[in-house]
């Protein structure tokens, strides 16, 4: 949960792309 959390905040941000990538990515792995 505490990814999608972080997702829902950073997609907010002009910067957000890299970091919804990361987090989908290890909400993926883990």
């Amino acid at each position: 949960m505490g990814g999608i959390v972080a997702k829902a905040k950073l997609d907010h941000l002009p910067t957000n792309t890299l970091f919804d990538t990361i987090v989908s990515l290890k909400e993926t792995l883990t």
